[in-house]
């Protein structure tokens, strides 16, 4: 008898082609999961009635031989995604009643992938923190100790993942959003090129700051899932035409001598000790094992304020036509939205500058490097109750400022992702996060799966 939970995505998705399991099968195991699983608030929405419709057509396409990439597969989507006929709350009470009349880009190219989109994953309101607590009354939790969070904004799709549910699952990544919650849950999140995975709607298509991403348990389940999200859609006018193979990093070769710099941290932004000591010796592993490490001399400016200069004027517009609603936005989005209200344009131009100049340093860095490694998280995963802290020390209000080693890829749109790697002194996960320029997806994922065969061993 096979062991659903147990197959990687490769396999399960070889299971369902081969008929060795049914996508009905695959599906009712899934929303059983779900359902005893209730407790860890991965979840806004199940769709058990559609989910299961899905799984039969699945069916009929494997018996006709027309198999979509992921056929089958269990993807549920972060609920800040349009999903067609399926309600879309964006974590908020705002738009708890929000039912999309069309799919958005990232739900059409997964829908069109043949994978079964079965629920909507818990965030924060509008994706807007580092947390998944909102308004809904909701705090996904961490699988691995339920006491802790499991992070955010895509907290929901971490705790599905780690708790069992499914091998992956969307996420966005606007600063981090992707990778932290991965990292905290001892998972592997990417966050793509921007472009390769489409966005649409969204006010600001030209902003290229939140990504669409992927939470998985493994680099292969995630460059697996890849091969059904990424695709061009002409409505996101940044999409990518380039066709990438991304299955092909399974059982490449390792990359030769490969030249990393390792930052334990960014503009002083605090990180937890324990967290720092654990990506550096998981640094010391890769070294080890071939990676030639690079001791660069490079700025490291706090770039909190050109990414809130950015979130926040959009985030503001977007919310616009409901500040006579202030009960029912969170204290955190508030804050936000007073801060772009004293936004004049010349700050907000200035900011958008030194977004461009600060991509112009970047690709002068790795005109020597060809990776970025640093910590993914900036503490290990905290109580609930008591919020997130380095060393004791509750870190700062301000998630950009909490996020600094992340957010700074959303302000490039370059590809990066989180490996486990070791954990803290109580047991908790530690990620590393490792990055490349622009469009280098392939290689990044080769030497993701690379660090993460070192790390498992």
């Amino acid at each position: 008898m096979t062991d659903i939970a147990e197959l990687s995505a490769r396999e399960l998705l070889r299971a369902m082609r081969g008929k060795e399991i049914s996508p009905v099968e695959v599906c009712e195991n899934t929303l059983a999961a779900a359902d005893a699983a209730q407790h860890l608030q991965a979840f806004i929405t199940i769709d058990a009635g559609g989910a299961l419709r899905a799984a039969r057509e699945s069916e009929a396409r494997i018996t006709a031989g027309t198999p979509g990439p992921l056929e089958g597969l269990p993807f549920p989507l972060k609920d800040v995604e349009a999903t067609r006929g399926l309600r879309t709350t964006n974590g908020s009470p705002l738009t708890a009643d929000n039912v999309p009349a069309e799919d958005g880009a990232t739900a059409a190219a997964i829908r069109a992938s043949g994978a079964n989109i079965f629920g909507k994953t818990n965030t924060s309101a509008f994706a807007y923190t580092d947390d998944s607590t909102n308004m809904l009354g909701l705090t996904s939790r961490n699988p691995l100790d339920t006491r802790r969070s499991a992070g955010g904004s895509s907290g929901g799709a971490a705790s599905a993942v780690a708790g069992g549910i499914c091998r992956v699952a969307h996420a966005t990544d606007g600063g981090g959003s992707a990778r932290q919650p991965a990292a905290l849950c001892g998972l592997v999140g990417f966050k793509p090129t921007y472009g390769r995975v489409p966005r649409y709607p969204m006010s600001d298509l030209w902003n290229a700051r939140s990504h669409s991403g992927v939470i998985g348990r493994t680099v292969d389940d995630v460059a697996v899932a890849m091969s059904g999200m990424a695709r061009f859609d002409p409505r996101d006018p940044l999409s990518v035409w380039e066709t990438v193979d991304w299955a092909s990093i399974a059982g490449a070769e390792p990359p030769r001598r490969p030249r990393i710099a390792y930052f334990p941290g960014w503009a002083g932004a605090p990180v937890d000790s324990g967290v720092e000591r654990a990506a550096r010796r998981a640094v010391d592993v890769l070294v080890a094992n071939g990676c030639e490490p690079v001791q660069v001399e490079v700025d490291t400016p706090s770039m909190s304020q050109v990414f809130e200069d950015n979130y926040t004027a959009q985030l503001l517009y977007d919310l616009r036509d409901s500040l006579d609603r202030l009960d029912l936005i969170d204290d955190g989005i508030l804050d936000g939205i007073e801060r772009a209200s004293r936004l004049d344009l010349v700050d907000f131009m200035a900011s958008r500058d030194r977004r461009g100049r600060f991509n112009a340093a970047m690709v002068d860095l790795f005109d020597h490097i060809d990776f970025f490694v640093s910590p993914a998280q900036s503490c290990e995963s905290w109580f609930v109750d008591v919020g997130p802290q380095a060393d004791g020390t509750p870190l700062p209000a301000s998630s950009s400022e909490r996020m600094q080693l992340l957010l700074l890829f959303n302000l490039l749109g370059w590809p990066a992702i989180s490996v486990p790697c070791g954990t803290t002194a109580s047991g908790m996960p530690v990620g590393l996060q490792l990055a490349a320029i622009r469009g280098r997806d392939v290689s990044l994922l080769q030497m993701a799966y690379f660090a993460e065969s070192l790390f498992t061993m």
